[in-house]
């Protein structure tokens, strides 16, 4: 690829110019072999910013890109994104500039963002479902059209904390239904792990794989429509599964994956497990996050301990 600029380049990349260097970029990502997930987000950000760029902003400046991630943040029936999802529109456009800052390919001086500071992103209150909602949400899983299949992974889900991307990456040799463990060969960084399920999903699972039965290397959850039959069901269209049932069990919020795996978090503690085992169950590489679903658990716990303090009661006057 010919460079886009001279070495003495000051301007700014034009619309057509970032489509270029976006698709080198990409490329170097698969050559580094980043996780799938990494570089969909990453494709579907720049197919997004070259489309705003040709529709009116003539180079990618800094005012061009706070422009953007403006537009962005904004949702189709008015409301905003939630600060994290800005967040993640700006890292991956900070990550594209300053690869063709470094780039030999792409000269540009320095990266438009260079000075500009990110979203503020503040610590999301973890609201998991309640046992009421879960119940509702298995039971409307039993009654739906594909319901071998769905039932299977709103409980794989409530069972294992998997993320939807993990679990639309799983083959049917990664499921282990006689030690009831699950190999996640792509989690998050590309690190592998193994998770645990109960018998229930366990039998939820064989239930589904005795109905549709599949080869050891097939994806386990498939499509089964026309031409992408056999393709393994995208992150999107588990999350419309989930969206879907949430409505039919009557719960009165969204309902989407990552809210699984925090109910199942909260839930795993509840029950006695301890916050290393979460750790490694979600494939956390740290446990800033296990302590917040901890801070839960424990808050729920003294809020019990109050309403059934033992000797609050046996004292009482």
């Amino acid at each position: 690829m010919a460079a886009l600029f001279s070495d003495s380049a000051t301007a700014a990349l034009t619309a057509d110019q970032v489509e270029d260097a976006a698709q080198a970029w990409l490329l170097d990502g698969e050559f580094r072999q980043f996780s799938k997930t990494t570089l969909n987000e990453r494709r579907w950000v720049m197919r997004r910013f070259v489309d705003y760029l040709k529709t009116g902003e003539l180079v990618a400046d800094s005012t061009a890109i706070k422009r953007f991630l403006s537009a962005m943040a904004v949702k189709r029936d008015g409301g905003n994104k939630k600060p994290v999802t800005n967040w993640g529109y700006f890292r991956d456009l900070k990550a594209f500039f300053n690869w063709c800052a470094a780039s030999d390919e792409v000269k540009i001086t320095q990266s438009p963002m260079a000075s500009l500071k990110g979203p503020i992103v503040r610590q999301e209150t973890v609201n998991p479902l309640t046992i009421e909602e879960m119940a509702a949400l298995v039971e409307a899983s039993r009654h739906d059209r594909h319901h071998e299949r769905d039932h299977a992974i709103v409980l794989l889900m409530l069972d294992s904390g998997l993320r939807t991307s993990e679990l639309c990456n799983l083959r049917v040799s990664d499921v282990d239904l006689n030690t009831r463990q699950v190999l996640v060969r792509m989690g998050k960084g590309n690190k592998a792990r193994t998770v645990c399920i109960g018998a229930k999903t366990t039998k939820a699972v064989w239930a589904y794989l005795k109905y549709f039965p599949a080869e050891k290397n097939e994806y386990l959850f498939r499509s089964e429509r026309g031409n992408d039959a056999g393709a393994p069901l995208t992150r999107s269209g588990v999350l419309r599964i989930i969206a879907t049932l949430g409505k039919a069990a009557g719960i009165q919020r969204n309902c989407y994956g990552h809210l699984l795996r925090h109910s199942f978090a909260i839930s795993f503690l509840r029950n006695g497990a301890n916050p290393f085992s979460l750790q490694m169950q979600l494939g956390h590489s740290g446990l800033a996050m296990t302590r917040r679903y901890a801070a839960v658990a424990e808050a729920d716990l003294q809020a019990a301990h109050r309403l059934a303090s033992p000797v609050d009661h046996l004292m009482r006057k």
